[in-house]
């Protein structure tokens, strides 16, 4: 779903939430991951809204940034945190 809406790879990479998912899901059982895909095939539209969503929320955030400091690479990291480079010399 992710590829679906283009969101960004390093975005995924390194998202808490996803490695959240995702290490939930490696602790249950084979039926439960198998009720799990079925509910996400059964509700797939409203996933990818929900994820495209996020994914515009999450880009309107970086260019956002990057107009306010001049930053040409902007990193949001899990805790909030935010690191810039490539400001150009801008004062």
């Amino acid at each position: 779903m992710l590829e679906y809406v283009k969101a960004d790879a390093n975005a995924i990479v390194g998202s808490g939430q996803l490695a959240a998912l995702l290490g939930t899901l490696k602790m249950m059982g084979e039926e439960a991951q198998r009720q799990f895909v079925g509910t996400c095939v059964e509700y797939r539209m409203l996933l990818c809204l929900e994820a495209r969503e996020d994914v515009e929320a999450e880009k309107s955030n970086y260019r956002a940034i990057k107009a306010q400091t001049g930053a040409e690479k902007v990193t949001i990291y899990a805790d909030g945190s935010i690191a810039t480079s490539g400001e150009g010399g801008r004062a």
